[in-house]
């Protein structure tokens, strides 16, 4: 009880120094004055929000001519905090004589502009061959934020027994892992590492990324702050899957029509039926997450509602939340441009006889990614004509079959010259995945894309504009497709220049950040510090 107590004081500390800063933000430091003089008398043991509340009151003195006292307050913070750089700008500032100080001078709660931000995940993991989209997402989302002056810290779970936090490759994001074991190991031992994790950073903003069905309690978790929920799937709407997707006899697919927010008896049923069909760690987080229990629906809901902001990956999955979220955005990843650097020679060059490329990227080995459609569309093409050769990653690195070859497992430094040798890159995935990753890499590499016309792939490729659209498992359409991009070299640069544009335009980090996270944390930013 006393932990709980102590919990909800330093909750409404949070709450009370992100109104008084929005004050002072907003040129109403007399407002504010007075009750950040008596915050500042509490006994904060979070030395960050200490410094905080000494540097905002700072600048409210500051503004109103009083100097000597702003400068005290500027020096506790730093004394509170020797990071403060908001505090150290301040007094910096200061130093100048009234006739040459900086116009406008830097005495703002928001610093430089620079927001603390917080990226939590539960499932996190950096390791060779098994590194997935939404890990991939959540370290060039962190590296993006990064680049845009932010101070981001990215906490992820470690538990070695439930397989989570492993990081064996070196991570261009850099994290700190909440270390948990087996006794912790439940839903408010979780909430309870996340949180105190966090409140060691103080941020101006937490963002909920790569957590799938407990993705809800750790929005519980951070009452008090600022929260946007990221959901890079259908996690919280499919807990069987993420994808709504069904398996049937001989690893046949079909689509579902369903979530649990709308259809919530449905999906329940769908889960007692199938739940076995579930990947063991699908199936192991979604007993941690309590789902199917009473009480969880209600938490997801009350999470949904409490966060400030709901970013989906597709305009599908923003249709499906908008209903039960107060602000829902369609906001997708992006890519690094660097690892893309642009040369338009319009494809390979391709000397006389020489076999065309078309080139497949992802986990093969996965039958719901499509490989088998793929690989039987190529087969009807080899009865015809024999002019090129299918090239897939993962599986054992060698040649399958007389136009079949496969590259092993390629690294992100090695994958861009691989679409650069393409003619023609193929995404043929069976699932409704958000935005895949390998057909953004296609098109910031110049390629036309041949896809799937199913979840975020219909959003991203332009049918007859940057590639070709089929419906999902149709390896005859699929033929038909990549053969007439066979046909047709100057379609198919076409294709890949107007794809490039289109990367450019909105597909690379820079342009996902111009676009929209500018816009979204500018928002935050009022309440902000550096």
């Amino acid at each position: 009880m006393r932990a709980k107590r102590r919990q909800q004081i330093q909750d409404r500390w949070h709450k009370e120094y992100r109104r008084l800063s929005r004050q002072v933000a907003g040129g109403e430091g007399d407002r504010a004055e007075a009750a950040l003089r008596k915050l500042v008398s509490q006994h904060i043991p979070d030395r960050h929000l200490r410094a905080l509340c000494h540097n905002d009151l700072g600048v409210a003195l500051a503004v109103r001519g009083a100097d000597q006292e702003a400068r005290e307050q500027f020096e506790l913070a730093l004394a509170a905090d020797s990071e403060c750089e908001a505090a150290r700008e301040n007094l910096t500032c200061l130093g100048h004589t009234e006739e040459h100080r900086p116009a406008p001078p830097v005495l703002s709660s928001s610093g430089t502009g620079a927001l603390r931000i917080a990226i939590l995940g539960l499932l996190f993991n950096w390791v060779q061959e098994t590194t997935g989209g939404g890990c991939a997402h959540t370290v060039g989302l962190g590296k993006a934020l990064a680049a845009e002056g932010h101070e981001v810290r990215h906490f992820y779970a470690r538990n070695e027994e439930f397989g989570v936090g492993q990081v064996n490759e070196p991570c261009p994001l850099e994290g700190e892992p909440v270390d948990f074991d087996r006794d912790s190991w439940h839903c408010e031992g979780i909430k309870a590492g996340f949180r105190q994790a966090v409140d060691s950073f103080s941020p101006d903003l937490v963002i909920v990324t790569d957590t799938w069905n407990f993705k809800p309690h750790l929005v519980q978790a951070m009452a008090g702050y600022p929260v946007w929920m990221r959901f890079d799937a259908q996690e919280c709407l499919c807990p069987l899957n993420n994808c709504r997707f069904l398996i049937g006899p001989q690893d046949t697919f079909s689509q579902c029509q369903y979530h649990q927010l709308a259809t919530p008896e449905t999906c329940a049923r769908c889960l007692q039926e199938r739940g076995q069909t579930s990947g063991f760690l699908h199936q192991a987080e979604r007993a941690l997450s309590g789902v199917g229990e009473q009480h969880y629906l209600a938490t997801l809901r009350s999470a949904l509602q409490q966060a400030d902001l709901l970013l989906a990956n597709n305009h599908l999955i923003r249709e499906m939340l908008s209903p039960y979220g107060r602000e829902v955005r369609a906001v997708p990843p992006g890519v690094d441009a660097g690892r893309f650097p642009w040369r338009d020679e319009g494809g390979p060059e391709r000397q006389a006889g020489e076999p065309q490329v078309i080139f497949m990227a992802g986990v093969i080995e996965e039958p719901f990614k499509g490989f088998g459609t793929l690989h039987e569309a190529c087969a009807q093409l080899w009865q015809r004509r024999r002019d090129f050769r299918l090239v897939a990653t993962g599986a054992e690195p060698g040649r399958r079959d007389e136009y079949t070859e496969f590259t092993g497992w390629l690294s992100q430094e090695a994958l861009p010259e691989h679409y650069r040798a393409a003619d023609i890159c193929v995404v043929p995935s069976w699932v409704q995945d958000a935005w895949p990753t390998v057909a953004v890499e296609a098109m910031a590499a110049g390629r036309p894309v041949v896809a799937s016309r199913i979840g975020g792939l219909q959003e991203m490729i332009g049918h007859g504009t940057t590639g070709l659209l089929r419906e999902p498992g149709d390896a005859e359409g699929l033929a038909g497709c990549l053969e007439r991009l066979l046909d047709d070299t100057e379609l198919r640069r076409q294709m890949g220049r107007q794809a490039r544009r289109q990367f450019e335009e909105s597909g690379s980090w820079e342009a996902v950040m111009a676009r929209h996270y500018r816009p979204l944390l500018a928002r935050v930013r009022g309440g902000a510090r550096t």
